[in-house]
């Protein structure tokens, strides 16, 4: 019998373009943070961070590069033979190819669900389906805060090593009962800055969750005067020498809600 996933994944390749699906709720909960193996290996890069570096299977004529995933560590291990094998979400499959154009397979006790690349880029699209005006409740709220917390602390550090950002505020936007949008207010740095931060944030963030990330050549007005009277997440003078940048460390970054009403 096939792994859940199979037919869920299934189902949302096969649904007309646009449309939703029973396997949609399925999907997030079960398929998106789901752990998978594939080949590749964890690599240091500066400031004593790691990166996860991918073995790809090169394509024949016109195809494209192949990356194998498995349910199963075992699995994994014996058919990669003497490579390595690490553990990554499912998501970073999607967010990978986000960047990089590639198959995929995804294998499981024998059996093997092809996904192309645009197929890929469709379970991303499907994500980010039916989230906008449905009414969340107190413990999806919730949810959301702790993931944002997560995903805060990882753009802080990001905006410490970018040495032309000078601060960052982040907040959830709720607009009178419809699911919030973390929503982010950046000073300083270049335009990428703000697609880097967004992207970021797909690690943490369930796929029907939005993020936009401004600078102040894009926006301006009542959302903004209420994002930076905020504390900053990050904030370049607060973290020069070593007590503020120890203090900035140690202390959780600062994420609220700004609640807009609309009438």
């Amino acid at each position: 019998m096939a792994h859940p996933s199979f037919d869920i994944i299934s189902q949302l390749l096969n649904a007309a373009p646009g449309r939703s699906t029973s396997a949609l709720p399925r999907f997030r909960d079960e398929v998106w943070s789901m752990p998978v193996w594939v080949p590749g290996e964890q690599v240091p890069v500066p400031n004593g961070q790691t990166a996860t570096s991918l073995h790809l299977a090169a394509g024949t004529g016109d195809a494209l590069p192949l990356l194998p995933a498995y349910l199963n560590e075992a699995e994994a291990n014996e058919a990669q033979g003497n490579g390595h094998c690490i553990a990554v979400p499912f998501r970073f499959l999607i967010l990978f190819a986000e960047s990089n154009r590639l198959d995929v397979t995804l294998a499981d006790a024998g059996q093997v669900l092809p996904m192309s690349h645009d197929g890929l880029m469709a379970l991303r699209d499907a994500g980010g389906l039916g989230g906008d005006g449905v009414p969340v409740t107190a413990e999806e709220v919730g949810q959301m805060a702790q993931a944002v917390e997560r995903f805060a602390a990882q753009a802080r550090a990001y905006c410490a090593s970018q040495a032309d950002i000078i601060s960052l505020h982040l907040s959830l936007v709720s607009i009178t009962g419809v699911k919030p949008m973390l929503m982010g207010w950046l000073s300083g740095g270049r335009g990428e800055h703000a697609a880097a931060l967004e992207l970021l944030s797909r690690q943490f963030l369930q796929p029907n969750w939005r993020c936009m990330v401004f600078d102040g050549l894009r926006s301006e007005g009542r959302l903004v005067e209420e994002l930076t009277a905020l504390p900053a997440v990050y904030e370049r003078q607060a973290s020069q020498g070593w007590f503020g940048k120890m203090k900035q460390k140690l202390s959780a970054p600062a994420v609220q809600v700004i609640q807009l009403d609309v009438y």
